[in-house]
């Protein structure tokens, strides 16, 4: 185990440098369908990119009408308050139950506000797989995040 611990650390401390997120803003969406649903900083993958550089761009620890004790929790936001929070870079995890149209794009991604967002007008917006980065809560599970990053996500050239 101490093996794997200390490969874990060195593919973190790679895909750090390799990305150079320079605290980047990033958000981590799960479903769109009906409501947007973030994840909140406390997230396991939450967790894993503020590991490699990434600045969560929502935090619910410093607010006490949703503070959760530092358990992880589901934020419902509307098109606007994404918009307010308009992070850097949007991770867009898609998975079975997602609602997709004809040309496989969700309702979301044909929204003008959408559009506006910062990640998506600059080409930061990365769809992954929901089974890898929300259900794999281990050192496997992270490492094939940080693979997925290194491989998906360019170095940023801030």
């Amino acid at each position: 185990m101490e093996k794997k611990l200390m490969a874990h650390e060195e593919k973190l401390s790679e895909t750090k440098q390799k990305i150079s997120a320079n605290s980047q803003s990033v958000l981590l969406i799960g479903n769109t369908n009906d409501t947007i649903m973030a994840r909140d900083e406390n997230f396991f993958t939450s967790r894993l990119l503020t590991q490699v550089g990434y600045r969560y761009a929502i935090s619910t620890s410093g607010n006490s009408d949703s503070s959760n004790g530092g358990d992880s929790v589901n934020m419902k936001m509307t098109l606007e308050q994404l918009l307010k929070t308009d992070p850097d870079v949007i991770i867009l995890m898609t998975g079975k139950t997602d609602d997709l149209d004809a040309d496989g794009k969700r309702p979301i991604e044909k929204n003008v506000l959408w559009k506006k967002l910062k990640a998506v007008k600059n080409g930061h917006v990365y769809h992954v797989d929901r089974a890898v980065w929300s259900l794999r809560r281990s050192v496997d599970g992270a490492n094939a995040i940080l693979d997925e990053l290194q491989k998906e996500i360019p170095a940023s050239k801030k």
